[in-house]
């Protein structure tokens, strides 16, 4: 069932990006949507045979490039000369793109996963106070600590939380493989989960915190 679903999402997208692209009536559009869906087609099948993220971004970066060049080409073309002011932007794109792509991919190749694909929970505390944080996000680097992030939604508008009453969303790496994260891997269940966090709150690095706003 939830490869069925995926698969008319995937033709969905397909069929609503080169709908919009013969929208258009500019065959150079309709060239590279389809160019840029076909490379990700053939780029899914060994992902998906060795169950892989790891060619997420080279295949991204190979798409950018082989759109842009050949788009390029392909307009230039129908010109008697070439562009330079187009082939100097092309030319700095394609650094740009190829740059970070290179990057991205050897930095998933040394870790051996792309970490921004490991399952993460939320755990949603609702607090009767005001205002938890004034930041928009906290970060916690410490490999002991059991979350990654708490972010406060009623910072961002304040129709997120009624009036006088907040609400923090605590991010909870769930890989197995991550550093000190047994314990918390293990309590899947939200009643236990749901305690264990409240508890590093309240010993560790917020019980300063929570006893100033409850003053």
């Amino acid at each position: 069932m939830k490869s069925m679903i995926n698969i008319l999402i995937a033709a969905f997208a397909f069929v609503t990006a080169f709908g919009i692209a013969i929208l258009t009536g500019n065959n150079l559009v309709k060239h590279a949507v389809l160019l840029a869906f076909v490379i990700n087609w053939i780029a899914y099948v060994p992902a998906y045979l060795l169950q892989t993220e790891k060619f997420y971004d080279l295949t991204g970066t190979i798409t950018y490039l082989a759109v842009i060049w050949t788009t390029y080409a392909l307009s230039s073309s129908k010109l008697s000369s070439i562009p330079v002011g187009n082939l100097i932007l092309v030319l700095l794109i394609s650094f740009w793109a190829a740059r970070l792509g290179s990057f991205l991919f050897m930095r998933i190749h040394k870790a051996g996963e792309d970490i921004r694909f490991r399952t993460i929970k939320l755990c949603i505390l609702y607090l009767s106070i005001n205002q938890f944080t004034e930041n928009a996000s906290i970060y916690f680097p410490d490999i002991s600590c059991p979350f990654n992030r708490i972010y406060e939604p009623k910072n961002r508008s304040a129709d997120m939380a009624p009036d006088g009453q907040t609400s923090i969303v605590i991010e909870i790496p769930m890989g197995k493989n991550n550093i000190n994260m047994e314990k918390i891997y293990d309590l899947w269940d939200e009643c236990d989960l749901v305690p264990e966090i409240i508890n590093y709150l309240i010993l560790t690095y917020f019980f300063t915190i929570i006893k100033r706003l409850d003053d």
